[in-house]
């Protein structure tokens, strides 16, 4: 069975991501399991539910290796597997002393994450489409890292679930493999912020919400839940003089806490949202943040790229961080790297898809 149109957008949304983040990753494949030794760069170029096609440039020539599918795949996340072993598969013919990739990276800090059980303290109105919630107890030893700190919130369409103590990411993950019936969802967010034994989180609600946002309208002070992490994705190289922040508002709490954290570095945000109405208090720092508004415009994918595009100049140790729609982060990456911005000027995460 061919792919759907929906698992192909995935997919290119995948590719996208690993040609722009993990790029040593793909030139690691191509050294140690296609044994180009001297590629200096590498990307995924082609793909279907049998295969995908890895380039690899030398100084002196251009080659395509081609990756045969052991079985169809009809996912992104089946596509990602397969990455995952032929990552793993070039690690064993490469060196010991070849470092590890940055995906390696993060495999090996996931290792070591704990679960945390906490509860809904209080909830609050932030704008017309975002509540935070804070959630107090079980998070003293959570780690505080700040910027754009991510964990995975599990939650149950059950109005008084109680997780059993010996529950973990491990288990979730088998219950949503296997055909075992759960009442358990789970999904990314930002901490916003974090005290001794309470963080604040943003959620953005929908008009058609996914299990998460639908929680987050329903829930009560009291309901339980299950966080994994923290993760990180904000990292950028040393010597900057100037940031570019872009968000929809979904990547507003990281934009935000990120933004704390510069220590007088100086920078722009550039922040989406429905229309003025659904704007909030800025706190101090509104002459920095430049609003955009989706209600704006009639073609959104590209008049609104166009937009945001439009706001960045290309300066020297200038960085643009931010997330949003994938689509429309796919867009992004594309057009600023034909203004000239390199893959290490620029880092634009696809949080959710529409």
């Amino acid at each position: 069975m061919a792919l759907t149109n929906i698992s192909r957008e995935d997919i290119e949304l995948l590719v996208d991501t690993y040609n722009h983040r993990h790029l040593d990753a793909i030139n690691f494949i191509s050294k140690f399991f296609y044994g180009e030794v001297q590629a200096t760069m590498s990307e995924i170029t082609e793909f279907d539910e049998n295969f995908l096609v890895i380039s690899s440039v030398s100084l002196t020539e251009k080659k395509d290796h081609k990756f045969e599918f052991l079985q169809k795949i009809k996912t992104s996340e089946e596509f990602q597997n397969n990455l995952i072993l032929l990552l793993i598969q070039a690690r064993e013919k490469a060196p010991s002393s070849e470092p590890l990739t940055n995906i390696e990276k993060e495999i090996e800090k996931t290792k070591n994450l704990d679960t945390y059980f906490t509860k809904v303290k209080s909830k609050k109105v932030i704008s017309k489409n975002i509540v935070e919630i804070t959630f107090q107890g079980g998070l003293e030893s959570l780690p505080n890292f700040g910027n754009d700190a991510f964990l995975y919130f599990i939650v149950s369409e059950e109005k008084n679930f109680i997780f059993p103590s010996d529950f973990s990411m491990t288990t979730f993950r088998s219950l949503k493999a296997s055909e075992t019936s759960t009442s358990l969802n789970g999904a990314y967010y930002t901490i916003r912020r974090k005290r001794a034994d309470e963080i604040d989180v943003w959620f953005v609600l929908h008009s058609d919400p996914g299990p998460l946002a639908d929680w987050a309208e329903k829930c009560d002070a009291g309901s339980n839940v299950a966080v994994w992490g923290p993760r990180s994705s904000f990292n950028p190289p040393k010597d900057i003089d100037q940031y570019v922040f872009i968000a929809d508002e979904t990547a507003q709490p990281a934009v935000l806490s990120c933004i704390e954290n510069l220590n007088g570095k100086k920078y722009i945000g550039i922040f989406e949202t429905k229309n003025k109405q659904y704007e909030y208090d800025l706190k101090g720092i509104s002459d920095c943040i430049k609003w955009i508004y989706r209600d704006d415009f009639v073609e959104q994918s590209e008049d609104l790229v166009n937009e945001i595009v439009s706001l960045v100049q290309k300066a020297d140790n200038t960085y643009i961080f931010g997330a949003g729609e994938g689509k429309r982060m796919l867009t992004l990456r594309r057009v600023l790297k034909e203004a000239g911005f390199s893959t290490k000027e620029t880092n634009l995460i696809g949080y959710w898809k529409k």
